[in-house]
């Protein structure tokens, strides 16, 4: 996302010339709420016809939303630390690193053998969206499934009764990315702000 690291020079300019500087920031991200309302339906439209999964379309909506609010936090945070350049590579890594300690290979237990492993796999935002998404289609199986379900999700170290804190999480991710591109805004390159 370049909203603000591509639009720096303008937010010094607007900031020097006496503009609330976290007035701009909402503002910027109030613009963006139709993109993040409207990205996980797109997406869904072409999933949920594709792969049919079990579970409602209202719980993948709610899962992605929270990913989509999750990733645009993140990129907002990425580009005001990075120059546009590193930006961009700066995502790639953490979006692989954060596929890699989602739990799906390797497993949430297997990486509870690691000393930084729960670490790891706490901060990443793709380890909640996955556990958000194996609760609710795990839940739809039938009952006479229900023995292989809770082992499947004991083998990957998955609860089946967190959707909410999984969503929350996500929520809190993109919450605090948000503080920290306003932070990152506000005290770095203090010179061109004034």
């Amino acid at each position: 996302l370049r909203c603000f690291g591509n639009n720096k020079p303008v937010f010094w300019r607007e900031s020097s010339a006496g503009i609330n500087r976290i007035a701009y920031f909402l503002a910027i991200n109030i613009s963006q709420i139709p993109i993040i309302l409207f990205t996980p339906l797109v997406f869904l439209t072409l999933f949920y016809t594709l792969v049919s999964p079990r579970s409602f379309f209202r719980d993948y909506y709610i899962a992605v939303l929270m990913l989509v609010w999750a990733s645009h936090g993140l990129g907002y945070a990425i580009s005001t630390i990075f120059n546009s350049r590193s930006s961009q590579m700066a995502t790639v890594v953490l979006v692989l690193v954060s596929a890699m300690m989602s739990g799906a290979q390797p497993s949430l237990c297997k990486m509870n053998k690691l000393v930084i492993g729960p670490v790891l796999y706490s901060l990443s935002f793709g380890r909640w969206f996955v556990e958000a998404l194996f609760e609710k289609e795990a839940n739809r199986y039938p009952s006479v499934m229900a023995t292989e379900v809770a082992l499947y999700s004991s083998y990957q170290g998955y609860s089946l009764d967190n959707f909410a804190l999984c969503i929350a999480i996500l929520f809190v991710f993109g919450l605090v990315a948000r503080i920290i591109a306003l932070l990152c805004l506000m005290f770095t390159h203090r010179g061109e702000q004034k």
